[in-house]
């Protein structure tokens, strides 16, 4: 069974900064019309499932396009939620990161994203 750390978590706060995504690693990538809300985070934070940093890396795309969040947490403990948009993956730092993995949250930076997460991406391509 797949953890899922997050998904019941209690939310106090979630700051978003700069919403508009960007390309860490590839500055020239347009990221335009790509952004993060706080109904994004919620729906990425409640059905990821932990993953190794390996997996993580090997199934990164260096020029996916992310954007952050800070999450305060009901307990008190805040976290930095990292969010790339093309693989659905993303980390949430609360001290070291923890790697995570959503098959449901793939493209969940773009404007007319599906928050139904029985839908998959390949489901469109059928």
């Amino acid at each position: 069974m797949l953890s899922r750390p997050y998904a019941h978590a209690e939310i106090r706060k979630i700051v978003i900064e700069r919403p508009a995504a960007q390309a860490r690693f590839a500055p020239d990538v347009d990221c335009r019309g790509l952004a993060l809300d706080a109904r994004r985070v919620k729906s990425f934070l409640r059905h990821a499932a932990l993953t190794d940093s390996g997996s993580y890396r090997r199934n990164a795309i260096l020029d996916d396009c992310s954007a952050d969040a800070t999450v305060v947490f009901s307990d008190g403990r805040t976290a930095t939620v990292s969010i790339d948009s093309g693989t659905g993956w993303g980390t949430v730092s609360l001290g070291r990161s923890r790697f995570l993995a959503c098959d449901a949250c793939v493209d969940i930076l773009q404007p007319d994203f599906n928050f139904d997460p029985r839908r998959r991406p390949s489901d469109a391509e059928r």
